[in-house]
């Protein structure tokens, strides 16, 4: 397959599979807390997605045969680039949802 063809599917690949991972992540504790067995929806959790992202990481390598290692890295890249988007999209609906309430909750908040 021509590398540079499949490049930008490399991308969305790690897209879609930093997608799958981490708001897999993100369900799996929001549900921790109203589970009858944490611990097995805590490993279920962990090596269905670890099966799913290394399947994905996987098939970039079995399908890019020229430049599998430049390949792979993109895949990854967006994986963390999913992921990094992911935290600052969860800290950001935080502190709106904090620090914007009817009652004041920052009235003994330390001030440095």
């Amino acid at each position: 397959m021509n590398s540079l063809f499949f490049l930008p599917v490399t991308l969305l690949l790690g897209i879609l599979l930093g997608n799958l991972y981490f708001r897999g992540l993100w369900t799996t504790v929001q549900k921790l807390s109203t589970t009858q067995n944490p611990i097995l929806l805590t490993l279920g959790s962990f090596f269905g997605r670890l099966a799913i992202a290394l399947t994905g990481f996987a098939f970039v390598l079995a399908i890019a045969q020229e430049n599998a290692l430049w390949h792979l890295s993109v895949c990854l890249g967006a994986f963390i680039w999913v992921r990094n988007r992911i935290i600052e999209t969860h800290i950001l609906h935080f502190k709106t949802s904090y620090f914007n309430t009817s009652t004041n909750l920052t009235k003994n908040w330390p001030h440095y």
